[in-house]
C-alpha cells in the first residue's frame, strides 16, 4: 500500500524470537526532491508465551518402607524442554518421613526460568510412610521358677522392645515383641518359653564357738 515512488530499503524490530513485546519500523527511500517524507507509524507486534506440553509426565501418589529419609510423590516420565533448551522445574511443598507423618498431601509447584512459556497451575498428590521389618535378639527361653512373674528379655538396635506374656507358675509359654517406634514392626515377634522347677540348693548354716 505505499504511494508510487515509496519503496522499503530496510526494516528495524521485525523479527523476534522470544516471546515480548516489539516494535517495527522500516526506512523508506522515495524522491526526496521533488516530494516530502511520507509519514509511517511504527507498529507494535507481541509474541505470546507458549504452553508447556503436560501430557509426557504425571506426579503418582506413593508409599515407601521407612528408611530415615523423607520422600515424595513419585514422577513417572520426563519433565518438558521448551524449545529454547529451558527444562519445566518443579518442587513439593511437604514430604513424609515417618509412619506417623500419615498420609501426606502434596502441592506441586512449578517453575522456569524461560519468558517464553506460561508457568503451569499447581499439581496434588500424596505420599506415605509403612514400618520396616526388623528381627530381635530374643534370650531367656528357659528360667526357673522364683514366685515371681517373668518373661524372656527381646532386645533391637533400631527402636525399644516390649515383651508381653510374663507367666509364674511351671509350664510352657508364649512371649510376644512389641516394638515401641511406629517405623518398625517386629518380625520375629513371638517367642515360645519355659519356667523350670526351682533348682534344689543346700542351705548351710555356720557355727561359732
Amino acid at each position: 500500500g505505499l504511494p508510487k515512488g515509496v519503496s522499503v530499503v530496510s526494516y528495524q524490530g521485525d523479527v523476534a524470537s522470544d516471546a515480548g513485546k516489539y516494535t517495527a519500523t522500516a526506512t523508506l527511500a522515495w524522491d526526496s526532491a521533488n516530494y516530502n517524507a511520507p509519514i509511517l507509524a511504527s507498529h507494535s507486534w507481541e509474541i505470546l508465551p507458549a504452553e508447556y506440553d503436560l501430557t509426557g509426565f504425571r506426579f503418582l501418589p506413593s508409599t515407601h518402607v521407612f528408611d530415615g529419609i523423607i520422600h515424595y510423590p513419585t514422577l513417572e516420565g520426563k519433565m518438558p524442554v521448551g524449545m529454547d533448551g529451558i527444562a519445566l522445574e518443579y518442587s513439593f511443598s511437604s514430604g513424609a518421613t515417618h509412619v506417623s507423618d500419615g498420609k501426606v498431601s502434596v502441592i506441586i509447584s512449578f517453575r522456569s526460568a524461560s519468558k517464553n512459556y506460561n508457568i503451569p497451575k499447581d499439581q496434588y498428590s500424596s505420599v506415605s510412610v509403612t514400618p520396616k521389618g526388623i528381627n530381635v535378639s530374643w534370650s531367656g527361653e528357659k528360667l526357673y521358677y522364683n514366685g515371681e512373674r517373668q518373661s524372656p528379655v527381646a532386645s533391637a538396635k533400631e527402636c525399644g522392645v516390649r515383651v508381653n506374656g510374663a507367666a509364674m507358675t511351671v509350664g510352657r509359654y508364649t512371649a510376644t515383641a512389641e516394638s515401641q517406634n511406629s517405623d518398625y514392626f517386629i518380625i520375629n515377634d513371638s517367642l515360645e518359653f519355659e519356667i523350670l522347677k526351682a533348682l534344689n540348693g543346700w542351705r548351710v548354716v555356720p557355727s561359732a564357738s
